[in-house]
């Protein structure tokens, strides 16, 4: 798995022992972070940048909340 930012390479971690389905990688070539989420029963993986999580922060933008107007 590469990152999402630049191509590349990811290490993985697990910071939750008892949550085997959460990790957490950082590239090691651009120092985003990453969230990665498996789901057992349908084997689906979803890997989520923090770099737009934080970039939608830095603008005043909580990320999945629309504008208001």
């Amino acid at each position: 798995m590469s990152c999402p930012t630049c191509g590349g390479i990811l290490e993985i971690t697990q910071p939750d022992a008892d949550r085997t389905d959460r990790f957490l990688a950082i590239c090691s070539k651009c120092d985003d972070w990453s969230l990665i989420s498996y789901q057992h029963d349908t084997g689906a993986i979803r890997l989520i940048s923090l770099a737009v999580v934080t970039v939608e922060l830095e603008r005043g933008k909580p990320s999945g909340n629309p504008e208001r107007g």
